[in-house]
């Protein structure tokens, strides 16, 4: 059954997000380089959106943890060689994030 925007697959779908905080607060406790192992795992698998949503939450609580703007950067490139030049928006927003992921 489906009834619009409920899911019905989570209670949390009836309240603000808050995936990125719950996500920041794992890495807080697990270490930006213990997710950053996970992240890299992810995208040799060919998640490249997993190991971005673990990247994020890591940029969000470690900031400088080492191999992170390559493990981003790589998979921005992933998603960009993998289909991201099909749509004008999403293959600009991949260049941009791409080119500010390298820089670090």
């Amino acid at each position: 059954t489906y009834i619009g925007w409920f899911k019905l697959q989570s209670t949390t779908e009836l309240y603000p997000d808050t995936a990125g905080a719950a996500l920041s607060e794992l890495v807080a406790v697990t270490g930006g380089s213990a997710a950053l192992e996970r992240a890299s795992a992810a995208l040799s698998r060919g998640d490249a959106v997993l190991a971005i949503r673990l990247g994020e939450a890591i940029a969000s609580v470690d900031p400088d943890t080492a191999g992170l703007g390559a493990v981003m950067a790589s998979a921005h490139r992933f998603l960009l060689d993998h289909g991201g030049d099909e749509s004008f928006w999403e293959h600009g927003w991949l260049q941009t994030e791409l080119a500010r992921w390298s820089k670090s």
